[in-house]
């Protein structure tokens, strides 16, 4: 059936939880958008505490749904479903064994 796809995946919890928060906003922002606080932060622009307070929030939301298969879901769903018959997209996982490092 051309319009169905199986993953196997695994998250490594232990690599999650080891990554900077730097390194959690980086991953986070592969596939998703983030606040400007975030952006102003990466940027090195001086914030205030309660800045960063927000961001050490915003980081362990992140942080628990990389470790969250059903928050990938439809991250990957998402694009599949925009196009008409998400056969475009689907090509991109070519090959009867694909595999990707997620995390």
């Amino acid at each position: 059936m051309s319009n169905h796809y199986y993953l196997v995946l695994f998250i490594n919890k232990e690599e999650v939880d080891a990554l900077t928060d730097l390194e959690v906003i980086e991953w986070w922002r592969k596939i998703n958008q983030g606040p400007d606080v975030i952006q102003r932060f990466i940027d090195g622009e001086k914030l205030s505490k309660v800045h960063y307070e927000l961001i050490a929030e915003i980081v362990f939301k992140w942080r628990n749904r990389l470790e969250n298969i059903s928050w990938f879901m439809p991250a990957l769903n998402e694009p599949i479903q925009r196009t008409k018959t998400g056969s475009r997209k689907i090509s991109l996982l070519s090959g009867k064994n694909f595999s990707a490092k997620l995390i």
